[in-house]
């Protein structure tokens, strides 16, 4: 008869066996392997950064909270996402990173970040061997001295087109990394990034404490096919099922080799319908076998994903737009002077296949506190829709109408300023305001006798 503590002692071993089941075997890699980190990856991290940096406590001293986020280290995350456009994402190699990024007298405010990035389990990794790619536009991705970083192009000094506003739907952020030791038990691995924004939000107090940068982590699964490939290996023991498996994943390949994407998207759904089909056979425990199954399909899912991912090699000067140019010759990808924020001109694309905007005019900016074309007045800062005589925040002068009693004004709408027609002389009787003259209107008002 088993006692209580042998039971238990059981159900752990088995907790611990499903664990190093669903994790890669740590191999030599002679390639390193490929991630897609994509924009909702990066923004969504950051909510976990937050909390991660709530449930240290006492152990990360110095963690305070502030509207939309939390400050350590003289570093904040308040409100990416939210009110920030996101301007650059850079996988970081590791935290030794810290020592460059966040220069500090005593180096403090680096070893602080690199302690509290250790205990969430960042990895490090070694430089990738290929250049990073991404599908968004105007936006590039290339190696840094301590990682590699997708950077966004400011098309003009006034509209940054690169920039990515909180709603944009997700890009992919594609980069090579060899990553040491073996993943989680969901086949991720916990990168280090930073990612930088400029806030498009008036409510300064919502990130007064807030930098434009943000360092946090995001988790992230290979999608290669040599990856598949060795969760295969390690999750299907039985040698029929494990070949079918690995033929499957060859016939992808051979249809990549071909330039058959369809075939390979094909294939893929053939691989995951035949784990679902083999679920019995992947092992006797119904709950492992789902989570292999799982684990199998998701990584599958994964490669479509990189599959479908195709970035053309661009060659800048053959007269056609291709990934990572703004325009190529006379194909300006849509865009005009008007579309990229000016008022009229001619858009053009130099040399470097970079748009030039040189041929176009400005269009007037209310609110820079230059007076230009179409503008009754611009006071910057100082324009306002809620103070009387004040150049109003479409750059129009305080005019009747607007809202507001000004001082050439004895009321607006429905608003009389308090006067009734007593303080006017009257006896009795109702005080209106004029609203095209904002002037009162006391043809209703009343003297006693008359």
């Amino acid at each position: 008869m088993h006692s209580r503590s042998d039971r238990a002692r059981a159900t752990r071993a088995a907790a611990a066996a499903l664990a190093l089941l669903l994790m890669l075997p740590a191999v030599a890699r002679a390639t390193p392997m490929t991630f897609h980190l994509d924009v909702r990856d990066a923004l969504a991290s950051v909510d976990a950064y937050n909390a991660f940096l709530v449930s240290l406590g006492k152990s990360a001293k110095g963690v305070k909270l502030v509207p939309g986020g939390t400050t350590f280290a003289g570093q904040t995350c308040a409100a990416f996402g939210t009110v920030f456009q996101l301007g650059s994402v850079t996988v970081l190699r590791g935290t030794t990173a810290f020592a460059a990024r966040v220069p500090s007298k005593d180096g403090k405010a680096a070893a602080a970040l690199a302690a509290v990035f250790t205990t969430a389990g960042v990895r490090s990794w070694t430089p990738p061997a290929t250049t990073a790619e991404t599908d968004i536009p105007f936006w590039s991705g290339a190696s840094t001295a301590d990682g590699v970083a997708f950077v966004a192009e400011g098309i003009t000094n006034n509209n940054d087109s690169g920039l990515l506003g909180p709603n944009v739907a997700p890009g992919v952020l594609r980069f090579g990394a060899d990553v040491g030791g073996s993943p989680d038990a969901n086949g991720r691995y916990r990168f280090l990034i930073e990612i930088d924004g400029r806030t498009s939000s008036n409510d300064g107090a919502l990130v007064a404490k807030g930098d434009r940068r943000c360092f946090t982590f995001v988790d992230v699964a290979p999608v290669d096919l040599n990856i598949l490939n060795q969760l295969v290996d390690a999750n299907v023991a039985n040698p029929n099922v494990n070949g079918g498996l690995k033929a499957r994943i060859a016939n992808v390949q051979s249809a990549l080799d071909q330039r058959n994407i369809q075939g390979a998207l094909d294939t893929l759904a053939v691989f995951s319908s035949s784990v679902i089909s083999r679920l019995t056979s992947l092992d006797s425990s119904p709950t492992i076998a789902n989570a292999k199954a799982r684990l199998l399909t998701e990584a599958a899912f994964r490669v479509r994903r990189g599959v479908l991912f195709s970035p053309a090699s661009a060659q800048c000067g053959n007269g056609v737009r291709e990934t990572g140019e703004a325009c190529d010759g006379a194909d300006l990808g849509g865009f005009d002077c008007t579309t990229l924020g000016f008022k009229s001109g001619t858009l053009a694309c130099d040399a470097t296949c970079r748009l030039d905007t040189t041929g176009c005019v400005k269009a007037s900016v209310c609110g820079n506190g230059i007076l230009e074309a179409g503008e009754e007045c611009d006071n910057g800062s100082a324009n306002s829709d809620t103070v009387p005589d004040a150049c109003r925040t479409n750059c129009v002068r305080a005019f009747c109408g607007d809202g507001v009693i000004d001082s050439f004004e004895d009321c607006e709408g429905h608003n009389i300023n308090g006067e009734t027609c007593v303080d006017l002389g009257y006896d009795g009787g109702s005080l209106k305001c004029d609203a095209e003259e904002c002037e009162f209107d006391d043809e209703n008002c009343t003297i006693e006798g008359e």
